[in-house]
Order: structure tokens, then sequence, then C-alpha cells
């Protein structure tokens, strides 16, 4: 689950702020489109607060490495920056919750994976994989941070940028065969 090997996605160019006080700011700058989902980077900036978590705890539930001994993933949800996007019939997917790579099968609905990211004291970028592409009509990206004081934040583009982005989508290495 995630971009095609060997194609050059189409570039949808943004400058959505989701979400913004005098603590932080949540940012998409833009989209990767591939003929099977896009990718896109949610990049977070912090003020100089020592209350605030940069790592990936505030874009996630925290990674077994960073929870305390038998502290179970959901005890740190307040602090975690929540994201996710809705299309337009309807269908959900967010960082918390929903379908994972582990399962068997396709997923019934949208599904949005985490990627990586990286960052530092008052910044950090996370990628995520958004499949399949949405329908036509809005596709809403939204937000909260509860921790940071953002409160529920929702910003919409038309599909049609995506959808026309994937259509450029250009191979140019057959993807090996296998699993």
């Amino acid at each position: 689950m995630g971009p095609p090997e060997g194609v050059l996605p189409g570039i949808v160019a943004m400058e959505l702020v989701l979400a913004r006080n005098a603590r932080a700011v949540v940012f998409v700058g833009h989209l990767e489109a591939y003929p099977t989902g896009l990718a896109l980077q949610v990049r977070v900036l912090m003020a100089d607060d020592e209350s605030l978590d940069p790592s990936p705890r505030g874009l996630g539930p925290p990674p077994r490495s960073m929870r305390q001994p038998g502290e179970p993933r959901q005890d740190r949800f307040d602090e975690m920056l929540r994201f996710g996007v809705e299309l337009s019939d309807g269908s959900k997917a967010a960082n918390v919750g929903g379908w994972t790579p582990r399962e068997e099968g396709e997923p019934d609905g949208p599904v949005l994976l985490a990627q990586g990211g990286s960052g530092g004291r008052s910044r950090w970028d996370k990628r995520f994989w958004l499949w399949p592409l949405p329908p036509p009509g809005p596709v809403s990206f939204v937000c909260e941070w509860p921790s940071a004081d953002l409160a529920l934040s929702r910003s919409d583009i038309d599909a049609r940028l995506v959808i026309d982005a994937a259509a450029r989508a250009l191979t140019v290495f057959k993807a090996p065969d296998g699993p």
C-alpha cells in the first residue's frame, strides 16, 4: 500500500493551512497523485512551547519504543494531532483507527497510511498515502489537536485537481513481478 514503483506522480500544488493559532499550525503543501492513490505531506510548525510534543506522538499513536512499559497506545490520544480525509461519497480515513496493512484482503473503504516522517523541536513533517483516488466532488482535509488548542478544522479541495494530476502520472519503469 503506497505509491506504485516506477511511476512519477502528477503534482497538485497547494498552500492549505488546515488549522492555526499562536501555538501551532497544520499545513498541507502539495499532493502527489498516482493512478492508484495519492501521497501527501502534513507539516506541523510549533511555537517555542515545551508542552507540545513534535515527535511522532504528535501525528499518531506513539510507537512501542516511545511508550512506557505497559502503557497502551490509547493513553496518549488527547496529545495526538488527528488528521483525516472525507471523500464526496461520505467515506472517511484518518491517522487513527482504520485498516492496517497486516489485514487480509482489500479494504472496504479509503485508507490513510503513515509513510514516515521527520522533524525537530519546532517542526514535524509526516507523509501519508491515501488509497484509492477520490471520486469526483469535494475532498475534505480535517484535523484537530486538543493539546495544542486546535479545534476541529476542515478545508476542501475539488477532487478533479487530484484526478487530473493522476492522469498526468508517468509510468517510467514497469513494476517488478512478484509479491
